[in-house]
Formats: C-alpha cells, sequence, structure tokens
C-alpha cells in the first residue's frame, strides 16, 4: 500500500512538471510568434507609408542650367537673333514632369556679367523672371520641355537657370513640412489597420480549427490524468487514515 501511494505521489509529480513545462513552452512560443507578426507588421506599414509617400509628395523643386543659343551675325560680330534655348524637361526613366493636380511656380534667374553694354542697359547681376506663379499641368497634354527665348540682342548673358517649385498645401504641406510627425502617424494608421486585419484572420483561423476539432488534444488529456491521479492520491490517504483510526 505505501510503495503504492509513493509511485503515485511521483506520477502525480511527473504529471505536473510535464503539464506546467507544456504550459510555459505554449506561452513561449505564443510570445515568440507574437514579436514576430508585430516586427512583421511595423516593416509593413513603414514600407506601404515610404511607398505612398514617394508616390504622391512629388520632389519640392527642380533646377535646371538653361543653354541659350544664337546666331552671330555675318560679320562675326554681335547677335543676330534672340538668345534661344529648346529644352526638355524630361530626366532619364521619366515620362511625366509635373504631378497631376499640384501647383507649381515656374522662375527663370538670369545672371549677367559686369560689362559696359550691360552697364548701359541698367541690368543688374541677376535677374529673376516668375514664369508662373500657379501653374498647374494639363492632365491630357502634359508639359515635357519649354522654349525660352530673351527677347534682346544687346544683352551679355553669363549663366541662366530654370526653377521649379512645388507650392504644397493640404497633406501634401504637412507630409513635406513636417516628416517625422507625419511618419509617426501615417505608420501608426497603418500598423493600427494591419493588426486588425491580423486579428481578424488569426481569430478566423481558430474559429475554424476548434470547430473542426473534436478530439481532446494532448493537453486536454494531460489535465484529465493529473486530475485523476490526485483523485487517487487523495482516496489512499483517506483509506490510510481510515486504517490508522480502526487500529
Amino acid at each position: 500500500m505505501i510503495l503504492m501511494f509513493v509511485r503515485n505521489c511521483l506520477d502525480w509529480i511527473q504529471d505536473t512538471f510535464h503539464w506546467v513545462l507544456l504550459k510555459l513552452k505554449d506561452t513561449l512560443a505564443k510570445i515568440a510568434l507574437t514579436v514576430f507578426v508585430l516586427i512583421i507588421l511595423l516593416w509593413l506599414s513603414i514600407f506601404l507609408y515610404g511607398v505612398f509617400y514617394f508616390a504622391y509628395v512629388p520632389p519640392a523643386s527642380y533646377i535646371k542650367p538653361i543653354h541659350l543659343e544664337f546666331r552671330v551675325c555675318e560679320n562675326g560680330i554681335g547677335m543676330c537673333s534672340y538668345p534661344t534655348a529648346n529644352i526638355s524637361l524630361l530626366k532619364q526613366g521619366q515620362d511625366e514632369v509635373f504631378m497631376k493636380g499640384q501647383s507649381y511656380k515656374i522662375i527663370f534667374d538670369i545672371e549677367i556679367p559686369e560689362s559696359p553694354t550691360n552697364k548701359q542697359l541698367e541690368q543688374k547681376q541677376l535677374i529673376s523672371t516668375e514664369f508662373f506663379s500657379n501653374y498647374f499641368d494639363d492632365a491630357y497634354n502634359p508639359a515635357v520641355g519649354a522654349v525660352i527665348q530673351v527677347q534682346s540682342m544687346k544683352i551679355e548673358l553669363y549663366t541662366s537657370v530654370l526653377k521649379i517649385y512645388a507650392t504644397f498645401s493640404g497633406i501634401r504641406y504637412f507630409m513635406f513640412h513636417w516628416p517625422l510627425l507625419s511618419s509617426i502617424v501615417g505608420i501608426t494608421m497603418n500598423m493600427a489597420f494591419l493588426s486588425f486585419v491580423a486579428l481578424l484572420s488569426w481569430y478566423h483561423c481558430i474559429g475554424s480549427n476548434q470547430k473542426d476539432n473534436t478530439d481532446p488534444s494532448w493537453s486536454d488529456r494531460g489535465t484529465s490524468n493529473l486530475a485523476e491521479r490526485r483523485q487517487n492520491v487523495r482516496q489512499m490517504l483517506e483509506r490510510e487514515r481510515q486504517r490508522e483510526g480502526s487500529v
């Protein structure tokens, strides 16, 4: 009787240890899986925000040096035509210059040297001409180039530059001028949405597995065996007490 009691106690301790170990492994596996999923969702949220930013917010500025050309007079001295440049605004790999629905400011800067001719014209060293202050590109006929002409054959030019600035407003203004705050807000919103979708998918999968699985799990069997051994130990202790009382 005593040997059976000791064996049941040892079996109960062993079953308890295995049950605790099983629960610990299950808990650690769930924690590891949760951390892994959160990391994946975070990187996916950052990626989606980056894709949206570069697709929605155009470059803030576009600066292109302009090389003006003119026809020299037959005697080889002076200009006989207006300085003109026919330029392409497209960069390599681009198919459009201006983003649809975005406002732009277009400025043409001319730098002129200090010369007697320019002093007679009372020109400054830098001339800045604003072509457009609120330019919107035509979505059906987008601009890909420009023809620039300086209508003076007496002015002497040094360099010229075409400057295009995007004037942001609304969400674009917020995303461009406050990139850190906007990225935190955008990534958090993406994270919340993706987490909601992941939780719904997880709940759906777990619910389907629980409905389809009608057999008791190993942990359930272990729990029932543990309870059964506890009951056997209690019954043996009770019989031992009754036997001592009768003696």
